[in-house]
């Protein structure tokens, strides 16, 4: 673990924002800090700022951590499933200094 990093949360009335700052990974200390940003919209929209990944995707060492990016399934109980009215991101496009939008599907959201 980095003592330095930090996870904060604001609100405001049309959004909620989480930040992860100085992030590393607990096996690969050496490779650096990650910082990325999630923003919840009260329309659905869900934005995903990735600001600093020291290591590409495809190099964290998937033995030792669950890799997603966006939306995932993983805190579901074992054998179960749920289909997430959301677009999905292939992990290889994300880098350092992007942000990724997820709209809902038209049939959410009331729409």
């Amino acid at each position: 673990n980095n003592p330095t990093q930090t996870i904060s949360a604001a609100f405001h009335p049309d959004r909620a924002i989480i930040q992860w700052s100085r992030m590393i990974l607990g096996d690969q200390v050496d490779d650096g800090e990650f910082d990325f940003q999630l923003q919840i919209a009260s329309s659905g929209e869900i934005r995903m700022l990735y600001k600093t990944l020291p290591v590409p995707f495809d190099k964290i060492n998937r033995k030792e951590h669950v890799v997603v990016a966006g939306i995932s399934g993983g805190y579901l109980p074992l054998g179960t499933s749920v289909r997430l009215p959301y677009s999905v991101i292939t992990l290889s496009r994300i880098q350092s200094n992007t942000t990724y939008i997820l709209r809902p599907m038209s049939t959410c959201m009331g729409r």
